[in-house]
């Protein structure tokens, strides 16, 4: 993202897709003042940016997330790694990060809570004994069986404001945007080698 300022005038934000124009006098639009009235609408283009829609979305996304799922204590990066496990088999931490987009140290605390709570467990692999494989157990398998319905609940929670065909489109646009971005994050999705 480019920034510029216009004397005095706030700052015009550049996306390739979005261009947020400055707040100025002959804009049209009014500065707030420290002094407004309270119920004034205030304007701020910043909200107004994908960048911090996505991140009001993800906030959003995991308290609906932690609602639904409660009773499983469960955290969505708990839920993908149980998923992973499951769709893979045993895999070592660096796998797992890749396939669940979660950085080392994520990995790390996740599986330990997940070991804790008896739903993995580490053993060396067979084929290099510096590694440590981690497995799904069958009491990870059923708790993920069992919270599947509240977590497809928190997709139509989350998704509920928008009809079926937008919600095909926001999910295909979500997915061109984190795929064509991915390795500018810090834990970049990989597909485990077959």
């Amino acid at each position: 993202m480019q920034a510029e300022a216009s004397r005095g005038a706030g700052l015009t934000f550049h996306h390739s897709c979005v261009s947020v124009p400055p707040i100025t006098a002959e804009s049209g639009v009014n500065l707030p003042k420290r002094s407004h009235k309270r119920g004034g609408q205030l304007v701020d283009p910043v909200t107004k940016m994908p960048g911090h829609l996505l991140r009001r979305c993800h906030q959003i996304d995991v308290a609906v997330f932690l609602d639904e799922c409660q009773g499983f204590d469960l955290t969505p990066p708990q839920f993908v790694t149980l998923s992973a496990l499951s769709t893979y088999g045993a895999l070592d931490k660096a796998t797992i990060g890749g396939i669940a987009a979660l950085d080392r140290t994520t990995v790390a605390v996740v599986l330990k809570n997940l070991q804790e709570r008896g739903f993995v467990v580490s053993k060396p692999s067979d084929q290099d004994r510096r590694s440590t494989l981690n497995e799904i157990t069958e009491t990870g398998l059923a708790t993920l069986r069992d919270v599947l319905p509240d977590v497809q609940r928190v997709q139509e929670r989350v998704l509920s404001p928008l009809s079926d065909s937008e919600r095909a489109e926001f999910v295909r646009l979500l997915t061109k945007i984190s795929d064509a971005n991915n390795l500018l994050s810090r834990a970049p999705q990989r597909t485990p080698k077959s």
